[in-house]
């Protein structure tokens, strides 16, 4: 998959290079997360710079080594994150935190009610939340 995802984004690159002044972001939400962040240290590896990677919701704890490898890549010039309330799988703090409070509660108790897809699910709800994240995210420099 993330083989896949890179070379995706490197010939869109290729066929649609950047303009002055434009930016190459990045954004994952839950497991899209993990997949853009993987694909977004390759990229960087074979020397893409990305402006902005932007992580909604994501299990990808700040304490992880992950986290390190994509702050510490001069290609990534900003790591953003967004945890959604009440999330326990956003940025957890550790693995209890991750696999019962996150996975077995919330996953497996709450299922779709949980707070983790109050951004995922369609209606007015979940789609003010959305208008409010790219608001934030406008905010901290990130454009479109």
């Amino acid at each position: 998959m993330i083989d896949a995802t890179v070379s995706m984004y490197q010939k869109q690159l290729k066929d649609n290079p950047l303009k002055e002044g434009e930016q190459f972001n990045m954004v994952g939400y839950s497991y899209g997360s993990f997949l853009q962040a993987q694909s977004a240290l390759r990229l960087a590896d074979f020397g893409q710079v990305i402006y902005n990677l932007v992580l909604i919701g994501s299990p990808i704890s700040d304490k992880s080594d992950l986290m390190k490898q994509l702050k510490g890549n001069k290609n990534i010039k900003n790591v953003t994150r967004y945890d959604l309330k009440g999330d326990a799988l956003s940025n957890p703090q550790d693995m209890y935190d991750y696999l019962i409070t996150g996975g077995l509660i919330q996953g497996g108790i709450q299922g779709d009610d949980a707070h983790h897809f109050d951004a995922a699910r369609p209606g007015n709800q979940a789609d003010q939340l959305m208008n409010t994240i790219v608001q934030w995210l406008q905010k901290q420099g990130v454009k479109n």
